[in-house]
């Protein structure tokens, strides 16, 4: 549209951008209404729920500080406020059907841009005939609440809702203004509404200049033949009016319980104009630059003034909540080049949208913390005093509620009978508004084009469903659902490169170092023939126009390539600069999880020569300096992560647990704030807060920190064992600790059941182990072992069984050995009196405090050492401990009478201040054992090993994770040798025991 004149404009006159007078309301008038609101099924509170795609903090922040956001700014004030976590992938539909939902996309089903029809002879747009579950305004429908849904996505075709229902295909103009617009059957309900709302319906061509500028001050300078961009400007503008012009006439005619109004502006907004947001980048040119600077923060102004009509009309008895899906990176971590391949500008999301809350019901200057967009419907339903599903994966945000709603779920909301006014299977979609909405994404660059060959579009969009539903089980912790289907896509499809890189970060989830080494070699051979192909391509190319080999200064000529060729040149020369630094990440954390870091670094080093700019990199490299036990190199790498994103929260834990290891331990508990602050839901964030805390002499507060780390991660051992220490030692809580040695039986069981690494935070594992070379044990001794992987090899460790002399290690050799696992022994020690069974004893280990040589051949295999000698354990190795512990006074009887026999009782009985130096023995041995990354420690009660010796087997096999042969093991054990746990003044029996 040509604008027809000039003339200045300020900021405020972007208030006028609501359409032509006379046919529809100012986006910023009150909007009267033309019926009282009287409902006799009114709920006694109302909510507002207002969507803004990609809003971030980021952005928002600086202008509520400059008073550009005044209705946000007072919303913030009396309400609550904090991030909002998002899920992968990040993709729009899928988001937002999770936020109406609460539950993650594998649940409901939407998992994507398109979806193919339902007779799968085409592509279309998504609909939310692909959603499975009950979306929030079903589940109200069913309670007899009003709801009114406006430009939700995706919610075409329009469901039968009590209240009203305008889809997301509501607002997209179609053809000239002089030409007819009129909306897809389905898109409103009910159908009676439809001719007035389609009177509300703003067109691009009816913007005035003054409705413009705002947003683009130079437009006038644009020759609008060769710069579509303003065009674009003019289109979401005209979109976003016609959503907020329905919206703001519902709210005023109709009676509603919910409102749940949806806009997608600043995410388009931001797509097309954040690369020119200040400061201005070196690849922006500066003419760009000075058009278009200013859109950005012009469309968030905007939504500010949208947002001051909303909160006219819903008044002060409702509730109002506004979120987004995920952010969009505003500074420096904008990506300079979109991945090529569908959803590509995904890339330029970030992982944390906003939330603000206000109204009643909601706690007044509150900051929210750990929330995810999953809690949205849960936190609602709360409000209305209605319970959630169990099947749900959010949860109430009750620390932003005065009165939390009901505090039990039910099962399923789906299970629940009634009228939830959901789409029939019957109902057809129609293939006219479907190519309309589907053209819309293809122009947004989130979809390719389906082409002309509909078999091969269904194939690709298939494809791509399947893709998105892999990473979301990946995102859910659910790794062992994701794998096949990546195995089978990147099997069918070895070209796309992204479905290797994920299959990658799948075996990095589950642990599976050697399965990732392997596919990285596969992958780079696959892109350096890839390389060579599009080298040769492009020479191709140079010989037809006639260009020597050896010429580097001539360019290519596009006039004179094909269509063909000019569509697939840009493809051949980003495949031509072979940047292998993605591999070389997922390289450098394999042999980290290996042990191996030293050559980690090396490869890790040069992936940062390529991309020194990526974060997650810095943080991986900091990661694999802690494994080393190089706390300052470490420090600097976690700095330069956070110089470049200061909202990581991996790389604010890693400064964190550098700096405790320096004994900057204030500092080192800021920093776990901060992360908490970030990232809620981060059990090692917690535990490492706890550990700063005692160190602080805080322990009540650390007691809070890990039993929120166990919460979150019911299965993270190492903060049970230091929650139990925590109640034994410092709080002399007998109760408590009792509580809690059963809670660690618990989580070591759950262990057992759940997948290894990064799903630990979702599955319950420990997340101690779930970051490769991350997180050493920190020097908190609590006598209780550790259970931290940070360099430790589960595929070749040596299992040693320790303890004092006579406190069970025989009997413990016995059991392994019967259940399956190599021994090392020499069998130079014969069975006796003492040991009718045998020692199992290598003599080479009674030496290991001047030669350890021989452990080259204990490789997994068990073999019985002395705790004494623990501390003389090289590091090279990985190690399993099964640390013995017998009644010391029984343990000083056993060693007394076995040397009685050895020399006809002429040993005296042992002296008061053996036991006390045993005692303190131990206690170093424990706390020597609780700093080793390379050790991990089960201890073992030799009382309980005969009272229920299968149960003490199975414990074992799963510690050692090995294929044991618990039953065995229990066999093995031979409750009547035992013959001295009486008072020691009582008459022994027979003189032997299962001890040794």
């Amino acid at each position: 549209m040509p604008i027809p004149h000039a003339r200045a404009v300020d900021a405020r006159s972007i208030a006028s951008a609501a359409g032509t007078a006379g046919r529809c309301a100012r986006l910023t008038d009150p909007i009267e209404p033309l019926m009282p609101a009287t409902s006799p099924a009114r709920a006694k509170r109302k909510v507002l729920l207002i969507g803004w795609d990609a809003a971030d903090w980021k952005v928002i922040h600086p202008l509520m500080n400059q008073g550009k956001m005044p209705n946000l700014a007072r919303l913030v004030e009396r309400g609550a406020m904090g991030n909002l976590m998002t899920l992968r992938p990040v993709l729009s539909p899928m988001l937002w059907t999770s936020i109406a939902t609460g539950k993650r996309p594998y649940k409901h089903g939407v998992l994507g841009f398109q979806e193919v029809t339902p007779d799968g002879s085409a592509v279309q747009p998504v609909s939310q005939r692909s959603r499975r579950t009950k979306a929030l305004w079903n589940i109200l429908n069913q309670q007899g609440l009003r709801s009114l849904v406006v430009g939700w996505w995706p919610s075409w075709p329009a469901e039968p809702i009590d209240g009203v229902m305008v889809s997301n295909h509501f607002q997209r103009a179609v053809g000239p203004l002089d030409q007819p617009w009129p909306m897809p059957p389905g898109t409103v309900h009910p159908p009676h509404l439809t001719e007035t709302l389609a009177g509300l319906r703003f067109h691009p061509s009816e913007l005035e200049p003054s409705q413009v500028l705002p947003f683009v001050p130079k437009a006038l300078e644009i020759d609008q033949d060769k710069d579509r961009r303003l065009a674009a400007v003019m289109k979401v503008l005209a979109e976003c009016t016609s959503v907020h012009n329905a919206a703001t006439w519902l709210m005023a005619h109709e009676d509603w319980d919910l409102c749940a109004v949806y806009y997608d502006a600043i995410d388009h907004f931001s797509h097309g104009f954040m690369k020119y947001h200040p400061p201005r980048r070196e690849h922006i040119p500066e003419a760009d630059f000075n058009l278009y600077h200013g859109v950005v923060e012009a469309a968030y102004r905007f939504h500010d003034m949208m947002l001051g009509t909303l909160l006219d009309l819903a008044g002060p008895e409702t509730t109002v909540g506004i979120c987004s899906d995920h952010g969009f990176h505003p500074d420096a971590l904008r990506p300079v080049r979109l991945p090529k391949e569908p959803a590509g500008p995904a890339a330029e999301h970030r992982e944390l949208g906003m939330l603000a809350m206000a109204g009643p019901g909601v706690v007044q200057d509150q900051l929210i913390y750990g929330a995810s967009l999953l809690d949205v419907t849960p936190t609602i339903l709360s409000l209305l005093g209605l319970p959630c599903g169990a099947d749900m994966d959010g949860k109430p945000l009750v620390q932003a509620l005065t009165e939390p709603g009901p505090l039990e779920r039910i099962p399923s909301w789906d299970a629940v009978s009634g009228n939830d006014a959901r789409l029939r299977e019957t109902e057809q979609f129609n293939p006219i508004a479907a190519k309309a909405a589907l053209d819309q994404l293809v122009a947004l660059g989130y979809i390719e084009p389906p082409g002309d060959d509909a078999a091969a579009a269904v194939q690709r969009t298939e494809r791509e469903l399947r893709y998105n539903l892999a990473r979301s089980y990946i995102d859910g912790g659910l790794q062992r659902k994701a794998l096949p289907l990546l195995e089978a896509l990147y099997r069918d499809a070895p070209d796309q490169y992204r479905y290797g890189i994920q299959l990658g970060l799948c075996h990095r989830s589950l642990g599976e170092a050697d399965a990732l080494l392997d596919l990285v070699e596969r992958l780079s051979a696959h892109r350096r023939a890839a390389a060579d192909d599009a080298r040769e391509q492009i020479a191709r190319l140079r010989r037809d126009q006639g260009i020597a080999d050896d010429d580097t200064q001539t360019p290519l000529d596009p006039e004179r390539l094909s269509d063909d060729d000019k569509g697939q040149l840009e493809d051949w020369r980003t495949l031509a600069r072979l940047n292998l630094g993605e591999l070389d990440y997922l390289r450098g954390w394999a042999l980290g999880a290996k042990g191996l870091h030293r050559e980690a670094l090396e490869v890790l080093e040069r992936a940062r020569q390529g991309a020194p700019r990526r974060p997650m990199l810095q943080t991986l490299i900091g990661e694999t300096h802690l494994a080393l036990r190089d706390w300052r190199a470490a420090e600097q790498a976690f700095d330069a992560a956070l110089d470049i994103d200061d909202l990581s929260p991996q790389a604010h834990l890693g400064l964190a647990i550098a700096l405790l290891h320096q004994g900057r331990t204030e500092r080192a508990a800021e920093l776990a704030l901060e992360t908490i602050w970030l990232r809620f839901h981060y059990p090692m964030a917690h535990y490492v807060l706890g550990l700063a805390l005692v160190r602080l002499g805080e322990p009540r507060r650390a007691e809070e920190a890990w039993r929120t780390a166990v919460t979150q991660a019911p299965g993270f051992t190492r903060a049970h064992r230091l929650l139990l220490w925590l109640y034994r030692r410092l709080l002399s809580d007998p109760q408590k600790a009792a509580e809690q040695q059963a809670q660690l039986a618990m989580a070591r069981c759950r262990r057992r059941s759940t997948a290894p690494p990064a799903s630990a935070e979702s599955q319950g594992a420990d997340p101690a182990s779930s970051h490769g070379p991350a997180v050493p044990a920190v020097a908190v001794h609590d006598g209780q072992g550790t259970d931290d992987a940070g360099s430790f090899d589960d595929q070749d460790c040596i299992v040693v069984v320790s303890g004092l002399p006579r406190s069970g290690t025989s009997m413990m050799m016995q059991m392994l050995a019967a259940g399956g696992l190599p021994i090392l022994t020499d069998g130079r020690r014969e069975a006796d009196a003492s040991n009718p069974r045998g020692y199992y004893e290598l003599e080479a280990a009674t030496r290991l405090r001047t030669d350890a040589a021989w452990l080259a051949d204990a490789h997994n295999k068990g073999v019985k050492i002395v705790a004494q000698l623990l501390p003389f354990l090289p590091a090279g190795h990985s190690y399993r401990v099964i640390l013995m512990e017998r009644d010391l006074e029984e343990v000083l009887t056993s060693q007394h009478r076995m040397l009685a026999r050895k020399d006809n009782g002429q040993t005296p009985t042992a002296a008061a201040d053996l036991g006390s130096a045993f005692t303190r023995q131990l206690s170093q041995v424990r706390a020597w054992l609780a700093a080793q990354p390379h050790i991990r420690t089960l201890q073992v009660d030799h009382a309980e090993v005969i009272a229920e010796p299968r149960r003490a087997g199975a414990r074992i096999a799963a510690f050692l994770g090995r294929d044991l042969d618990s039953d065995a093991m229990a066999d093995a054990v031979d409750t009547g040798l035992y013959r001295e746990r009486q008072s020691l003044g009582a008459t022994r029996g027979s003189a032997s025991d299962p001890a040794g």
